[in-house]
């Protein structure tokens, strides 16, 4: 038979003097409550040492972020404090230049006082319309001889190319005492010309008049330029000869020599 009472906490046998034990009914089931006591010990202290060990990789986690953090809050110090020397060197640096520019003010010009110092624009651009090219060349021809007069169709060679170029402008000067008045209806028609190598074909480069509309008069010693003149075919190939003919509309004055004239190229 069965013990008469039980232990309180595994529930074991315990007999009194009249019950009657048995080794496979009260030993066995005694044994199988004291295996299944001591495994649920040695399973909840294994459990035990696994969560002290998650709790130990925890903590020296927590442990490394607040390591990496101090050092982090370190390094934005240091920028901190870089950042404000910068700012500081940047406030000193603006103070010098207000400084310098309030010191300054005193050497100011006022527009009359810069107008007589230095150059206006308008007087460059005057000045700059008036200058020729740094790569425009001239060459000068005794076109007429003292004495001599062009009373009649005249042509007449002013140079032999040697190199490429393009003519850029025409002038001449009669230095008598006579000149030639402005017309309509007696004027001179003064063609600059290129005779090819062929000796034969003419190509007309620019022309100026002596008329009234569209042209001027010849002041003797004075500059009587093509300025205004529309240049077409100027470049001339070597071997090629600039020529100058004076063709007469009616009967114009003739223009007494000396007659200078002066011719502008640009190498190509």
């Amino acid at each position: 038979m069965g013990s008469t009472n039980k232990t309180a906490n595994v529930v074991l046998s315990q007999f009194v003097d009249a019950d009657k034990p048995t080794w496979r009914g009260d030993y066995n089931v005694d044994m199988g409550k004291i295996d299944a006591a001591i495994h649920s010990q040695v399973t909840s202290i294994a459990n035990a040492n696994q969560a002290g060990v998650t709790a130990q990789t925890l903590a020296t986690n927590a442990q490394n972020t607040a390591n990496t953090a101090v050092t982090n809050a370190g390094v934005a110090n240091t920028n901190a404090s870089s950042a404000v020397t910068t700012a500081n060197n940047a406030a000193a640096a603006a103070a010098s230049v207000a400084t310098n520019l309030t010191a300054g003010l005193g050497l100011r010009y006022t527009k009359v006082e810069s107008d007589g110092r230095y150059q206006t624009l308008t007087a460059a651009e005057a000045f700059q319309s008036q200058a020729a090219s740094i790569e425009d060349l001239f060459t000068n021809t005794l076109y007429t001889a003292t004495g001599a007069t062009i009373s009649g169709l005249t042509s007449g060679p002013l140079f032999v190319a040697p190199f490429n170029m393009a003519l850029t402008n025409l002038a001449l000067v009669e230095w008598s005492a006579v000149g030639v008045d402005a017309s309509d209806t007696n004027y001179w028609s003064a063609i600059l010309k290129i005779l090819s190598t062929d000796n034969v074909t003419y190509r007309t480069v620019a022309t100026k008049t002596t008329k009234v509309t569209g042209g001027q008069a010849i002041s003797n010693r004075k500059n009587w330029t093509f300025d205004t003149s529309a240049f077409v075919n100027q470049n001339v190939a070597p071997g090629e000869i600039v020529v100058l003919t004076f063709s007469p509309t009616g009967t114009p004055a003739a223009i007494t020599g000396p007659v200078m004239v002066t011719t502008g190229y640009r190498p190509l």
